[in-house]
């Protein structure tokens, strides 16, 4: 299925189709990364790298989020994060 054009008045512009969303970060996932710095373990709480790739488990899930919302101007499997808008 084809994203609709920017042009399109039905299109929203936040919509993605869920396997784009699914290879970035989620803003309510986090989880507890343990580095070796300088000998110490150094345990942090993320959901993306320092050079911002997702955290394994991290990822948009999509349709099963509740915070997913359906654009059913562009697909069944089409929409946004409703947790990452204001």
């Amino acid at each position: 299925m084809q994203t609709p054009t920017p042009q399109d008045p039905t299109a929203n512009p936040r919509s993605i189709d869920e396997s784009v969303a699914a290879t970035m970060w989620c803003p309510m996932a986090t989880a507890m990364l343990v580095r070796n710095v300088s000998g110490s373990n150094v345990a942090t709480v993320a959901n993306r790298n320092s050079d911002a790739t997702p955290v394994q488990g991290c990822t948009c899930i999509g349709t099963q989020c509740m915070g997913w919302i359906n654009d059913p101007n562009t697909g069944p499997t089409s929409g946004y994060c409703g947790m990452a808008v204001a």
